[in-house]
């Protein structure tokens, strides 16, 4: 009978979460130059924290020209409060992002509202690696304006 019993509370403490699934949950997204950035809160821990995000991603669809095609990033969760993803594309394009939190369980729901679309600035990027392992993005745009984008590595 003991054996019985230590058995049964070993399999309960390997498996970690009691809960389900992430709750979906906003994704905030804006042109950054030739990219996106995006933010969004993390969804409630309900006793399984989120481990993992997949970042997906494809031209958008919505003119009749874009790819049926999902391109994927992965992303581990570091923070337990936002979240922080910057895409480099292409300019002057529509993209349409789908951002998934991942526990044990599985991922968050898909529905219409899961999906964000935004367009890209036009211009030209360049990307330039710094003395100091930063990485510098100049952003030209046809009427000749130049922004200088910094990123620590």
């Amino acid at each position: 009978m003991l054996d019985r019993h230590a058995h049964y509370v070993r399999n309960i403490l390997n498996f970690h979460c009691f809960t389900e699934r992430p709750d979906k949950f906003p994704v905030n997204a804006s042109s950054f130059g030739c990219g996106v950035k995006l933010s969004w809160q993390p969804p409630p821990r309900k006793g399984c924290p989120v481990t993992r995000y997949t970042i997906h991603y494809r031209k958008s669809t919505l003119s009749g020209k874009g790819n049926t095609t999902w391109q994927t990033k992965y992303m581990e969760a570091y923070h337990h409060n936002q979240q922080l993803y910057q895409l480099w594309l292409e300019c002057s394009q529509a993209y349409d992002i789908i951002v998934l939190g991942w526990n044990e369980r599985g991922h968050n729901d898909i529905d219409h509202d899961s999906m964000v679309t935004v367009t890209t600035e036009s211009g030209k990027h360049l990307l330039s690696l710094e003395k100091d392992n930063s990485l510098s993005i100049l952003l030209t745009t046809p009427q000749g304006n130049i922004s200088r984008y910094h990123d620590p590595l």
